[in-house]
This record gives structure tokens, C-alpha cells and sequence, in this order.
């Protein structure tokens, strides 16, 4: 017979840990980290005057955001909010052939013009030659229309093939 009333006080018990646990992140103080499901989260860790935040290394989400004529080696990329537009900046690294292609079908839809960009602490090491990672390292290359990635909600943009590497740097804005 006593039985019965302690595992209705063990039952209450647990119903009440679960729903206590179950709380609305918002409410429970103790959360220090970002709620990554708020679009505040979101551009919180794209902040344009916060460069040094971490872009994200997914080549799969990237895909569902652009086209993407072959699978990249490496990437990383983010999106940055700039005066009421958004910008997508990705720097990705492809095989050398599959590079010389992307930049062959490129050229035939405009011609490339230089271009220079300063190395962003999120930017691959690779793209800084020894030594030169500084606040200021630039890095040069052949700036080309980038229709062959553009998908809505992008409207325009261009491709960079960084000058002896098989890395671009694509720019896209919706």
C-alpha cells in the first residue's frame, strides 16, 4: 500500500524536472550562449564590423543558397548585411581543372577585369603567403561575372580567381 503513493510522488517529480527543463530559452537566465534559432543569433555572428567571427565551413548549406558547378575542395563563407542589402561572400578552392573550367566559361560571359581584396581573418591561410597574414595582406586576381552561381534570392555578383591558386572568391548580393 505505500507503494502507490511513493511512485505517484517519483511520477509528479519527473513531470515536473521535464517541464521545468523544457522552459522558453529566452526565460531561463542561465543561458549565456546565443539562441541559434532567432535571426538576431544569425546576424550576431555575421556582424560585418565583427570580421573576425567564424564563417561557416558547410559546403552543403552553401549549395542550397547558390549554385555550385562542382562540389569545392574547401570553403568558407557568410553572409553580411550592408546598408539594406545582403551580401554572400564565399572563398572556395576547387581541383585545377575543374578551377580552369569555372573560370573558361566565366570569361565567356564578360570579360575580367583585376581586382584586389584584403585577406578577412576568416579567409583560408592558404590565400596569405608566409608571413604575411597581417590586418592588411592582400591578395590579387581576375574579377569575372558570376551568373554560373547565381540563384534567387541573388540578384547579381561576381567571381574572383585568386591570381596562382585555384581559390575564388565569389560576392553575391540579393
Amino acid at each position: 500500500m505505500l507503494t502507490k503513493p511513493v511512485f505517484a510522488l517519483l511520477g509528479l517529480t519527473l513531470f515536473a524536472l521535464i517541464v521545468g527543463a523544457c522552459s522558453d530559452p529566452e526565460a531561463n537566465q542561465n543561458n549565456t550562449g546565443p539562441n541559434l534559432n532567432s535571426n538576431t543569433a544569425a546576424a550576431e555572428l555575421n556582424d560585418p564590423d565583427q570580421p573576425d567571427r567564424k564563417a561557416s565551413d558547410n559546403a552543403e548549406e552553401l549549395g542550397m543558397l547558390v549554385k555550385l558547378p562542382s562540389e569545392p575542395i574547401e570553403v568558407a563563407w557568410r553572409e553580411d548585411a550592408e546598408g539594406g542589402t545582403t551580401k554572400l561572400t564565399a572563398v572556395m578552392r576547387y581541383e585545377k581543372d575543374v578551377a580552369d573550367q569555372i573560370e573558361q566559361r566565366a570569361a565567356k560571359i564578360g570579360s575580367g577585369e583585376p581586382a584586389e581584396f584584403t585577406i578577412q581573418p576568416w579567409f583560408p591561410n592558404e590565400l596569405a603567403a608566409p608571413g604575411e597574414l597581417t590586418l592588411e595582406a592582400m591578395v590579387n586576381g581576375t574579377r569575372l561575372p558570376a551568373d554560373e552561381f547565381i540563384q534567387p534570392p541573388f540578384t547579381r555578383g561576381t567571381i574572383t580567381r585568386i591570381q596562382e591558386t585555384d581559390y575564388f572568391i565569389l560576392e553575391l548580393y540579393r
